[in-house]
């Protein structure tokens, strides 16, 4: 069994087993099974549709999640965790029609944040991955052997700012924050080519599965170059606020603030977006960065970011600064550039002073160097250290984000100024996203060169950070390239009435 991992060394008798997580399932059985290629195929793509898909190049893993046997949401305005346990089968399969949910039986109980604290100091300091922690530091320790100690994984997700004043948009229905232990997960390691299919819980996702029809058939596919994209934000409109922005800093009122914008698509008549065969594109990319994928109820949350958050690894940390953009033409420019230097300091010396009291000591590259993403190249100084006290990868979570490089600084100044001055509200783009086990390994990602798709709009969101120096113009073509590194990858198909 594991010892409970929560921020402040809360112990779990304390959390209270039997009060807030007694829907929680008392044992997670985990047994490692056998899977015939059509299994195998069905998860891959269910994975796409209705469940979780991941590749990142940090740690040398992929794999795709289905279904849920444990699955928590946090609704950050009603001050409520709501925990969801499937008591017998299956979820969402694919049938003849497509994909639709099979009849299952779940048991759902929510409770307020002040339950899962000892103290209201720490309920008045929530975050998103303060809750997860709370959870999961209870949830990990329900796995029946150590063995998966390893091996079974949650996967879980936050918005940018759960505080922030905006409409909800494109992202209503997505929880401001969710952590998920799936039914069933097939992993691969790239570097072995060993794989893994892992059954977890009590649920008979494996049988939906096997009866599923397997082939959906090819609608005709064609690229994204027929899409009408528009951009949700003008020109003029987002040259004042980078001016906005400028005037600010000169003046000492903040040092950086990172704006972002967004552009929506259109698919033609007789037209929708293919997930699968975005992320298929996106996938062939994957040693530039971490491909994934999210599935909500009608939409899909993928992208490929070149920016990991942290990795944990037995107990050892690392993170990375990543910040300052050119194109891939002009890296060597980039060291040489003050203006891209000075924007890559401040979030070298921001993730320093954030990391203090969950690493020690740091270990930090003397100098920057040149990441390739894309056409973009990106100025990278790695941080590394082991894990200080009983932090664990929610407490690093909490302590980065959102970094400088999404953000601004000082962290505080940055996010109130976006409070005030930008109505996009981001939902998960720019936020972390990731996976980690019972034993508390993990990775997690930053959102960004990402997409939420649906059936016939598609929305990119790209940022750039403002600080003095900075060009509306220079900025503006610098998120148009962003952009391009996800709506390159964008595929469309016949909708089913012109087959």
């Amino acid at each position: 069994m594991l010892t409970p991992n929560t921020d402040d060394g809360t112990t779990q008798a304390a959390l209270g087993i039997d009060g807030p997580f007694s829907a929680l399932p008392k044992y997670m059985s985990v047994e490692s099974i056998k899977g015939e290629k059509s299994l195998i195929q069905g998860i891959k793509r269910l994975a796409v549709h209705s469940g979780f898909v991941w590749s990142d190049p940090c740690s040398g893993r992929e794999m795709w999640a289905v279904g849920s046997a444990v699955r928590v949401t946090v609704s950050h305005r009603d001050e409520l965790v709501l925990f969801t346990t499937n008591t017998s089968s299956s979820g969402r399969v694919m049938t003849e029609g497509g994909y639709g949910a099979e009849p299952r039986s779940d048991e759902v109980e929510s409770v307020s944040f002040s339950s899962l604290f000892e103290d209201t100091q720490t309920q008045d300091a929530y975050s998103p991955a303060q809750i997860l922690s709370r959870v999961w530091s209870v949830l990990s320790e329900r796995f029946d052997s150590p063995a998966c100690e390893e091996r079974a994984i949650a996967y879980f997700g936050q918005v940018f700012d759960p505080d922030h004043p905006g409409d909800e948009g494109v992202w209503s229905g997505w929880p401001d924050a969710f952590l998920c232990v799936p039914e069933l997960l097939y992993t691969q390691d790239r570097e072995t080519g060993t794989s893994t299919l892992l059954k977890i819980g009590g649920g008979d996702l494996v049988s939906a599965l096997s009866t599923q029809v397997q082939d959906e058939g090819d609608g005709g596919h064609a690229d994204s170059g027929s899409v009408e994209w528009m951009d949700q934000e003008s020109k003029e409109s987002w040259t004042l606020r980078v001016e906005e922005v400028v005037r600010d800093a000169e003046k000492g009122r903040v040092d950086k603030v990172v704006l972002a914008r967004a552009r929506c698509g259109r698919a033609p008549a007789g037209f929708n977006f293919d997930v699968q065969a975005s992320l298929d594109h996106l996938w062939r990319s994957r040693d530039e960065g971490t491909v994934f994928s999210i599935a909500g109820d009608d939409q899909v949350f993928l992208g490929i970011t070149p920016e990991h958050l942290v990795r944990v690894a037995d107990g050892h940390v690392e993170t990375h600064a990543l910040a300052g953009t050119l194109g891939r033409n002009q890296g060597r420019e980039a060291l040489q550039d003050p203006k891209l230097l000075r924007e890559h300091d401040l979030v070298v010396e921001q993730v320093k002073r954030d990391l203090a009291s969950v690493v020690a000591p740091l270990t930090i590259d003397d100098e920057p160097t040149l990441t390739a993403a894309g056409s973009l190249v990106h100025l990278e100084t790695k941080i590394s250290g082991p894990l200080a006290g009983r932090s664990a990868l929610f407490s690093v979570i909490a302590a980065l984000h959102p970094t400088p490089a999404l953000a601004g600084a000082p962290r505080a100044l940055a996010i109130e100024w976006l409070r005030r001055n930008e109505g996009l509200r981001r939902g998960y783009y720019g936020a972390p996203i990731g996976w980690i086990t019972p034993k508390g390994d993990g990775v997690c990602a930053v959102a960004i060169r990402s997409a939420l798709i649906g059936d016939e709009q598609t929305w990119c969101f790209a940022g750039a950070g403002i600080v003095p120096g900075s060009n509306p113009d220079d900025e503006w073509d610098e998120t148009a390239q962003k952009f391009m590194t996800v709506i390159d990858n964008i595929v469309l198909t016949q909708s089913e009435d012109r087959r």
